[in-house]
């Protein structure tokens, strides 16, 4: 695995290699297995990446990291979307707390829903994005799509796709969601 420790937090880099110390079988490539190990990290201490900001960040192939992280066969719960609210607001560059709160409501107005098992059984990143791109409407300080894009790494069409959806198990107005679709004409490129 490249050394990019620095990027990684100490406790996290930690619980990676105590995760790796105790892997008997090694069927992929060390590097691979050390980036899943990482991978579980993070979720362990509920601080979850993506498979590609992993395999970004270990230079090593997504699909074999998702791979090896099956194979520890590691019982960690499922991330949820709440897990990425703070970081991607920060990185979105929302200074106060009101942006990731409203997410957070948004998302438990849409989970009390009957059938908002669809909206879980997605990716939680995606989910946590469009809940912020909602909320950053809602508190009128608002990102584009573009910018969700690259700081959440969730691509238009999926984000589009979510919100609508959250937007409906929220109930929140419909008139608010084409003011969105308005809107994204004229300030997403």
């Amino acid at each position: 695995m490249t050394d990019n420790t620095e990027r990684v937090p100490y406790e996290i880099q930690v619980l990676a290699d105590e995760i790796f110390s105790k892997i008997k079988i090694r069927t992929a490539g060390s590097d691979i297995i050390k980036a899943a190990c990482l991978y579980a990290a993070f979720k362990i201490k509920s601080q979850p990446r993506t498979l590609e900001e992993i395999s970004y960040l270990c230079k090593c192939p997504q699909k074999e990291v998702g791979r090896a992280y099956k194979n520890l066969h590691l019982k960690i719960p499922p991330s949820k979307p709440e897990e990425y609210i703070d970081r991607f607001c920060y990185d979105l560059g929302y200074k106060d707390q009101k942006v990731a709160e409203c997410a957070k409501q948004i998302l438990n107005l849409a989970r009390h829903c009957d059938d908002f098992c669809c909206v879980c059984n997605k990716t939680p990143s995606n989910i946590a994005s469009a809940a912020i791109y909602i909320s950053g409407y809602l508190c009128k300080d608002r990102r584009t799509q573009l910018e969700m894009e690259i700081c959440c790494n969730t691509k238009h069409p999926t984000l589009r796709r979510y919100y609508k959806e959250i937007c409906e198990k929220a109930e929140i107005e419909m008139d608010m969601l084409s003011e969105i679709q308005n809107m994204r004409g004229i300030h997403d490129h």
